[in-house]
């Protein structure tokens, strides 16, 4: 259990690092890729699911059973087509509506964004509301076999590093056509400093690609240590299923989520990470577009609830489940992207 909290505590910093160097955090720059008006999500969405896919396919050489187990667990934890579907939808809307995910809210509160305690409250009633709800929905829509991720591990290889040179051709396609520092002196609401002569962690910016590879490559840590995948929407779960009753029937999510505090020790890291990262850069408090308190509250519940509807987060289905090649974890994501843009089409 200590080795595991340590993992995930120093795991979650530099996950919050990642995303305050990288601007990815600000709601702004969360809604303003849904109107495709900055690619910086984009770049570093895909630079983190390449990284997750190599980090994965080096460690299926060093330590394949660790991999196996952990792939297993992605397949095991698959839910139907729907529920990855209408979740994704759930969660895409929540992102465009609080300007936030599971994961970058965290951020949001160690940087001090306005009104991101009132998103993470959100994200807590979401996971609350889910165990209410989850019995009914489970019996609707039963689990599936994960074909894709049952795959063997030959052809899971052959089809990651197709992956993962996707990612990285369409990375650097986007990159030529919004090029990061005109995105991120956009985001900041003014011009960067000169890259030579200053320093890394005090920079107000980093590429994207920098920090989605950082952030992809926390699987080597994760997987070779301690034998779990990158994701953040379980700890909203174990933390509600301290004070609800996870043992009545049909609360699956709940049961299965009450004592594996690994991931709650990641999500502790993450606001400290980004707390540390933005007094370096001395952009704490910064000022980002204000989320209403209802648009934070709601949005907040919708992610999380989304999240454990489709079986994980833009974390935990968006990179890990697509690393596994777990089937619901791609429904879930394009619905997502699907979600988040139809949304942004009526604010």
């Amino acid at each position: 259990m200590e080795k595991e909290a340590v993992v995930g505590m120093l795991c979650g910093i530099v996950m919050g690092v990642a995303f305050e160097k990288s601007r990815v955090f600000d709601p702004e720059v969360i809604r303003s890729q849904m109107s495709m008006e900055s690619f910086i999500m984009m770049k570093m969405f895909l630079s983190a699911v390449a990284a997750s896919s190599t980090s994965l396919l080096v460690l299926s050489l060093v330590v394949p059973s660790r991999v196996a187990k952990c792939r297993e667990g992605v397949s095991g934890a698959t839910k139907s087509k729907q529920a990855g579907i209408v979740g994704g939808l759930l969660l895409g809307a929540g992102m465009t509506i609080s300007g936030a995910c599971p994961g970058m809210v965290l951020a949001q509160v160690g940087s001090g964004t306005t009104r991101s305690l009132v998103t993470f409250v959100g994200c807590l009633a979401g996971a609350l509301t889910h165990s209410v709800v989850e019995p009914a929905y489970r019996k609707a829509w039963p689990k599936m076999a994960d074909r894709k991720a049952a795959r063997l591990m030959e052809s899971w290889r052959v089809a990651l590093t197709i992956l993962t040179v996707v990612c990285a051709v369409a990375v650097y396609g986007i990159e030529k056509a919004f090029p990061w520092r005109a995105e991120a002196e956009r985001a900041l609401g003014r011009p960067l400093g000169p890259e030579k002569g200053q320093l890394f962690f005090t920079a107000a910016a980093w590429r994207p690609q920098t920090a989605g590879a950082l952030i992809g490559g926390l699987q080597v840590p994760l997987v070779g240590l301690i034998s779990q995948t990158l994701g953040t929407s379980s700890a909203y779960v174990t933390l509600v299923g301290t004070v609800v009753d996870p043992t009545r029937p049909g609360r699956v999510d709940l049961k299965a989520k009450v004592g594996k505090y690994w991931q709650v020790a990641l999500v502790l890291g993450v606001p400290l990470g980004a707390f540390l990262s933005s007094k370096a850069s001395g952009l704490f408090r910064a000022d980002h577009d204000a989320v209403g308190l209802g648009a934070a509250f709601f949005g907040g519940a919708l992610l999380v609830f989304g999240a454990r509807v489709a079986g994980g987060c833009t974390s935990g289905s968006g990179i890990s489940g697509v690393s596994c090649l777990s089937e619901t974890a791609l429904y879930a994501v394009g619905a997502m992207f699907a979600g988040a843009i139809a949304t942004k089409l009526f604010l």
